[in-house]
């Protein structure tokens, strides 16, 4: 009699305890590997992580209770968090050097102008990191409702951003050489997106394939790519120009309507790195305005020498505003030149 005994006593102990745990999901790993990071880590008394922390937390809430899409939403918009608590790290560092430069002379000079460099970067980059979050926040909600207004202008914002970013990222293909399956599925994807510019999934669906059809080209160039990236963006940063590092190249910024000598100055940069081709971004507060600044910024580069075949334009008009339109200064703000380095294998 002992034996059937201790079976059911097993079986019952078995039943108590319960199904064994799971082991955490792919994007709770991965976030893991991310919140570990040592910047993330510096950043730990921010406002940044503890958000990044709290969301974390209702992932793991969701994923416990079985909800997979929910754990998910919450891991990708921690992690974004996360990466943004790691870019408050970097932009305290650099300013805190950038104040140590300050109060030195000679040699220490130059060292405030990479300091400054670095801050306008990665000021850039949490611009970025925000429309990110809102992009993952807004998938995060359930089906629009149609009295709902201010969600669906604030996803039309989003979508008409993604959209614009996706063009200028196919461009860049092109002008790389771009070709194949790959180029040719984004800019299927991207005239597609285009019709509906209000439509985010379509929008970045249209990013993220234009973004691999650049990458794929300079995949393919990286072995044998004699440029460097590293060296233009040290010659750009000693000449005081504040380059900015993004998916597509180099980026240098001109507020305005530039003066010729400055476009020249550009045009000389150029020269002096044959491996980049230049692509030129118009921002203004309606397509069509900008079309002057691009035009003079062309004829300069051929005057100077750059060949016609090594630079294209793109008139992005008011699709990705630095401030809101609704800001006073956004007219002043937003109206501005973009010369972008891009190259092959870097």
């Amino acid at each position: 009699m002992r034996g059937p005994i201790f079976a059911v006593a097993g079986a019952l102990l078995v039943a108590c305890a319960g199904p064994p745990s799971l082991p955490p999901s792919v994007p709770l790993l991965q976030l893991d590997e991310v919140r570990k990071a040592p910047l993330v880590l510096e950043a730990h008394t921010s406002a940044e992580y503890k958000e990044a922390e709290r969301l974390r937390e209702l992932a793991i809430e969701a994923e416990r209770k079985g909800d997979a899409a929910s754990a998910e939403a919450y891991a990708s918009t921690s992690r974004a968090w996360f990466e943004r608590a790691a870019l408050r790290a970097r932009l305290d560092r650099a300013e805190r050097d950038e104040s140590a430069a300050k109060g030195e002379l000679g040699a220490a000079e130059a060292k405030a102008g990479e300091a400054k460099g670095d801050t306008t970067r990665l000021e850039t980059e949490l611009t970025e990191l925000q429309k990110r979050l809102v992009v993952a926040k807004e998938l995060r909600k359930p089906v629009l409702d149609k009295a709902d207004g201010d969600r669906a202008k604030a996803r039309g914002e989003a979508a008409t951003t993604l959209g614009e970013e996706a063009a200028l990222l196919c461009q860049a293909a092109e002008l790389v050489g771009a070709k194949g399956e790959s180029y040719a599925a984004a800019v299927k994807q991207l005239d597609h997106a285009l019709e509906q510019r209000t439509n985010l999934p379509e929008a970045m669906a249209a990013r993220e394939g234009c973004l691999r059809a650049l990458g794929d080209v300079k995949k393919e160039d990286a072995a044998k790519a004699s440029v460097s990236a590293d060296t233009l963006f040290d010659d750009l940063s000693r000449a005081a120009w504040l380059p900015v590092r993004d998916e597509r190249g180099i980026a240098v910024t001109l507020e305005g309507d530039p003066p010729e000598d400055k476009l020249k100055a550009l045009a000389r940069v150029a020269l002096a790195h044959p491996g980049f081709l230049v692509q030129i971004v118009g921002h203004d507060e309606a397509v069509g305005k900008a079309a002057s600044r691009i035009d003079v910024a062309k004829r300069v580069l051929s005057k100077e020498g750059v060949a016609e075949a090594s630079f294209c334009s793109h008139d992005a008009g008011p699709r990705l505003p630095i401030v809101h339109p609704r800001d006073a200064q956004a007219k002043v703000k937003n109206r501005r030149l973009e010369v972008v380095f891009v190259s092959k294998g870097n």
